[in-house]
């Protein structure tokens, strides 16, 4: 058995699935969510399905909804990207030196905006490439297998890995940070186009506009990469090194194979979970496209897609009715 005591704040899909593997394990955890999360979860447990071979497995995690003074090794940080500063600043100011924080979440920035507010902790930046969906308070599907990735103090990365590992997480450690982060967000730069249109990513790859909106987000991404000396790399269970340049310049038909692989198994077939989001009037947009279309700017590199997405993200989280105007229709985003 590990000797740890684990916090995975945060009850979503992911956080839900992490706090469940560690508790299986018996990896000392506690999970913490909303307080309506926690009473389901309390009273009937953690449910992971796991849809690769038909698995369904009851787990019993300890959740809370709100924190004592209990001292914790490791933190995982299972939040949307914009919930981020609240949640620390809410539950984490008072951590002590030496405490991990574990940054889950997509996009970039979160790992630097924990550091300044934490600067007691010690930062490990991690990426998740399992497809986890929440179909309710503690119901987990497993869609696509994955693993996690870190990045950070070799030391402290290796404690958590070998955590995880006990705890059947597939984990990959990365010297360099940014290629880790940067590679799994030109992953997710097209989630935004699916959430805006409704649209699945195999409806995108099926639409000709759809599946050029979806090459250019990841052309533009790979470039700012490229002029920034940021490798790509690949992820957990996720081939990249060059599946993303051929996604480039190959005809549409195999452009929709590339699309397939890069997406994954049943991914393809699901609805962006931005989709939620935006509707509630919040989206990752910024810490994503955002992300590629700052770092495009300071590098003099035009990212009109990336652009086109952005400002049609921030449309929508200001208006969630404005949602119906690019339903269905990749052609209101930008046109070719």
């Amino acid at each position: 058995m590990v000797s740890t005591k684990i916090l995975v704040i945060g009850a979503g899909a992911i956080g839900t699935f992490i706090a469940a593997r560690l508790s299986a394990a018996n990896v000392s955890t506690v999970l913490l969510g909303r307080k309506e999360t926690v009473t389901i979860i309390r009273r009937r447990g953690v449910r992971v399905l796991d849809t690769l071979n038909g698995n369904v497995e009851q787990v019993k995690v300890h959740c809370v909804d709100g924190l004592d003074d209990s001292d914790y090794d490791t933190i995982f940080l299972a939040v949307k990207s914009f919930d981020t500063q609240t949640v620390v600043s809410s539950f984490l100011t008072g951590m002590s030196y030496g405490t991990r924080v574990v940054c889950l979440q997509n996009g970039v920035g979160s790992e630097e905006l924990v550091a300044e507010m934490l600067p007691k902790v010690d930062v490990i930046a991690a990426i998740v490439t399992y497809n986890v969906r929440c179909t309710g308070a503690g119901k987990v599907v497993l869609l696509q297998s994955g693993g996690v990735g870190l990045s950070g103090d070799l030391e402290l990365v290796t404690k958590v890995s070998n955590t995880l590992r006990f705890s059947h997480i597939d984990t990959k450690v990365y010297d360099n940070m940014k290629s880790m982060k940067w590679s799994k967000l030109l992953t997710n730069s097209g989630q935004a186009i699916s959430a805006l249109t409704s649209m699945t990513p195999r409806e995108l790859l099926r639409d000709k506009v759809g599946i050029e909106l979806i090459r250019e987000t990841i052309r533009e991404c790979h470039l700012v990469m490229q002029r920034n000396r940021i490798g790509l790399v690949d992820l957990p269970r996720r081939s990249l090194k060059y599946l993303v340049p051929m996604m480039e310049v190959v005809p549409r038909s195999i452009l929709r194979v590339c699309g397939r692989v890069l997406a994954g198994g049943s991914a393809v077939t699901s609805q962006s979970i931005m989709l939620r989001d935006f509707v509630r009037g919040k989206s990752e947009v910024d810490s994503i496209n955002g992300a590629i279309l700052a770092e495009g700017k300071a590098l003099g590199i035009s990212t009109p897609v990336n652009a086109a997405v952005v400002a049609a993200a921030h449309e929508v989280t200001e208006d969630p009715s404005k949602l119906e105007k690019y339903r269905r229709a990749p052609d209101e985003i930008t046109s070719f």
